[in-house]
């Protein structure tokens, strides 16, 4: 054998041993893009890992960051990065594979004069696009409505003519009127349907699951 292949039949042995180590996870998710029920309800194998409670009190603190706000981008490139073993993801490839033609979506409403008007989107990114379908809700349960149309504005919600949107934009008198929820609604179905592929978020959750139980027994 070359030291080549030497070289690489030790690495080899070293990933086994490492995913060995690992635990055995199954993940039910819901394949957003498959028009077959019955076949859009899949079940997945994942291999976790305990890190150490170091990892698991800073997931903890990272649910309550202050401001009744929750970390959810950071908490989830913690999890990828120290948790899940398989499947392996970081931010940047996700997005680096993420199709050209999934990076913008528009959805054709009627405004509330009547008139049909193109509400843009852009794909803000999967780590903010984690911080938005996670942070729906507030760690107290609080509906934060105005943040959040304000937040999707500057980074997913267009105007017609692909500028950013604003709040005078979904207000009586412009095209954008009576459209706000709605948009709203909209831009979050657009990232959550992106985030759901392959079961990235149920998988990531899981795994998060599985580090608060190495904590709390």
């Amino acid at each position: 054998m070359t030291e080549t292949n030497s070289k690489k039949a030790e690495v080899s042995k070293q990933i086994d041993a490492f995913m060995s180590a690992g635990k055995t996870r199954f993940v039910k998710w819901t394949d957003p893009n498959e028009p077959d029920e019955k076949k859009a309800k899949r079940e997945d194998k994942i291999i976790v890992e305990d890190p150490g409670i170091e990892y698991a009190m800073q997931a903890i603190d990272l649910t309550d960051v202050g401001n009744d706000e929750a970390d959810w981008s950071t908490l989830f490139d913690l999890i990828m990065k120290n948790v899940l073993v398989d499947p392996s993801w970081t931010f940047e490839e996700l997005d680096a594979a993420l199709a050209k033609t999934d990076r913008t979506h528009a959805v054709k409403m009627t405004n509330s004069a009547g008139e049909k008007v193109d509400v843009k989107m852009v794909w803000p990114g999967y780590r903010k696009a984690v911080q938005f379908v996670m942070g729906t809700q507030s760690p107290s349960g609080a509906l934060k409505m105005s943040k959040s149309l304000a937040d999707l504005n500057e980074e997913v919600l267009r105007k017609e003519n692909n500028t950013v949107a604003d709040m005078e934009y979904w207000n009586a008198g412009s095209r954008g009127a009576g459209l706000g929820m709605k948009a709203m609604t909209e831009a979050m179905n657009y990232m959550a349907d992106i985030l759901n592929r392959d079961g990235f978020l149920a998988k990531v959750r899981d795994a998060l699951t599985f580090l608060m139980s190495t904590v709390r027994g």
